[in-house]
């Protein structure tokens, strides 16, 4: 089941910050607030941590929390959005949809990561987001947005310099795409998201994050079979298994096969 999040001022639950000073912030009676685990997400994120103290303070006063559950669309294709988010806590996948009706998952994001702003500036944005797990966000009108803008005008240099990451990982989405043969493809995922959503397992590093085959293949841009075929000779390569449904993977070899001259 899909939810859909509607505009979050329209919501119940939603936190409002009081923001008097860098230790001060006080949420109204009753509305969620981060946990310290979430707060300290958001707070290591190198690019939130390179802010200024008062700009961060400013970003946080202006935002709001909110909690949403596993399948709720945060942002619509073909729909500009009103809120720009960050991740506290949870997954979420930003990803386009497709003419067949499968999406090319762009990326997956964890806490920490900030997403929305450009979908707030385009009337027709080409991607969706959709929380995978259960999540906590922080939510900031477009309005306030603007404001801060205004205000800090070191906050629009810094989404540039976010923006322009972002640009050079989808350049090397589509170099991949490109030029590397299905098996290096698959590997390099593998190593990717074992690094991101990884802990240490006595057989290799398990994902902690659930991905289907059908989830490999979104993010590839290829069939399931294809991606069946390379997990199954990968299995019998010992570079990977399955521990209750979710991927055990062994990093370094795995790097070893990226690296590796094609085959022939």
């Amino acid at each position: 089941m899909s939810w859909v999040l509607p505009h979050p001022s329209a919501l119940p639950g939603t936190n409002h910050w009081v923001s008097n000073g860098p230790a001060s912030r006080q949420p109204l009676r009753g509305e969620p607030t981060l946990y310290l685990h979430e707060e300290r997400a958001l707070r290591v994120n190198p690019w939130f941590s390179e802010l200024a103290p008062d700009l961060q303070r400013a970003l946080l006063g202006a935002a709001s929390v909110r909690r949403v559950r596993a399948g709720t669309t945060l942002l619509r294709s073909s729909l500009r959005s009103e809120s720009w988010y960050a991740l506290a806590h949870g997954v979420v996948r930003m990803s386009v949809p497709l003419d067949t009706g499968r999406h090319l998952t762009l990326s997956l994001l964890r806490p920490g990561e900030w997403f929305g702003d450009v979908s707030m500036l385009d009337d027709a944005p080409p991607w969706e987001a959709e929380a995978l797990s259960d999540s906590t966000l922080l939510w900031m009108p477009r309005a306030a947005l603007l404001t801060l803008l205004e205000q800090h005008p070191s906050l629009g240099l810094a989404l540039a310099k976010l923006n322009s990451q972002r640009t050079g990982q989808l350049t090397r989405l589509l170099a991949s795409a490109v030029s590397q043969p299905l098996r290096q493809r698959v590997a390099q995922l593998l190593v990717h998201v074992g690094k991101r959503f990884g802990v240490a397992h006595p057989a290799g590093t398990r994902v902690t994050l659930k991905l289907s085959q059908r989830d490999l293949a979104d993010m590839l841009g290829v069939c399931r079979q294809r991606v069946n075929v390379c997990l199954k000779r990968m299995e019998r390569e010992s570079l990977v298994c399955m521990d209750d449904g979710h991927l055990v993977v062994q990093l370094t070899a795995l790097r070893d096969v990226v690296d590796a001259p094609p085959e022939r």
